[in-house]
């Protein structure tokens, strides 16, 4: 199978990354709860995953009924990534940069093949380690397990939701009825950013209701301020990826493009 033809695994994993940075939060309930809670939902959709692609292969009337819902679901998922990304540009930057690029992004996404979007992947997801690597260091110090035990204490007991996006079902579809094995990580790379959300927000603020931001704000290193604004360039920049990628990932399910072989899911 020609790499052209399919999005790889870093591809899908970028663009559920960027999604669920954007929609990670402090949980209203305990942390601990909330952990427990996510690794059920992530196994429970990790499961769904296997049995959409044995559903797939088996019933024509569910691919049928597949194919009509998932390019909306995708449809929906760019919506809200671009209303996201709008929003960050006009709040933290006063810009409308989102708008000037969205022609160009929507024009790609309609032109390129999946395979195209796997190289900018990984350059992305370099930019987003060393985002990671600069990030930690500012915000260790102000890390304490007192907060988080008072946070949980003092907060009930509460399950969470589950992130679940469009690419988690996009397997079968791209690779002739078959479900590549990186398709079961996504849910789990949701759960990891939802994770690191919760225990960052109860080891820095403890049991204070504060904005997801606000926890990158709070970095200090003595180096230089406003990391926010660095990291959240970063954020930008995979989400004008993903709008593109979306656009690709509807384009090949409108068109019946995906690709049909024994190579397909490789």
């Amino acid at each position: 199978m020609k790499q052209k033809e399919v999005f790889s695994g870093p591809a899908l994993g970028l663009s559920v990354l960027t999604a669920a940075l954007a929609d990670a939060a402090a949980p209203a309930g305990s942390v601990r709860t909330a952990l427990l809670s996510g690794l059920l939902n992530a196994a429970v959709l990790s499961a769904l995953i296997l049995l959409a692609g044995a559903f797939w292969q088996r019933s024509q009337a569910f691919r049928l009924a597949w194919m009509t819902a998932l390019p909306l679901w995708l449809l929906a998922e760019l919506a809200r990534t671009v209303l996201q990304a709008h929003a960050v540009c006009r709040e933290e930057f006063r810009s409308m940069a989102l708008l000037g690029a969205l022609p160009l992004l929507l024009w790609a996404g309609g032109q390129l093949a999946p395979g195209s979007w796997n190289a900018a992947a990984r350059v992305l997801w370099w930019m987003v380690f060393l985002g990671i690597v600069l990030c930690l260091p500012g915000l260790l110090g102000q890390m304490h397990w007192a907060r988080l035990v008072a946070a949980d204490a003092a907060r009930p007991a509460r399950s969470v939701q589950a992130l679940v996006y469009a690419e988690y079902f996009f397997g079968p579809p791209q690779c002739a009825g078959k479900t590549p094995k990186h398709l079961l990580g996504l849910p789990w790379l949701a759960f990891a950013v939802q994770a690191a959300a919760w225990l960052g927000m109860g080891l820095v603020f403890g049991a204070g209701d504060y904005p997801q931001r606000e926890l990158l704000r709070a970095w200090n290193a003595g180096v230089f301020s406003r990391l926010d604004a660095l990291l959240l360039l970063v954020w930008l920049a995979c989400a004008f990826y993903r709008i593109g990628f979306l656009c690709t990932a509807l384009r090949t399910c409108l068109c019946g493009t995906a690709p049909a072989g024994k190579g397909a899911a490789e």
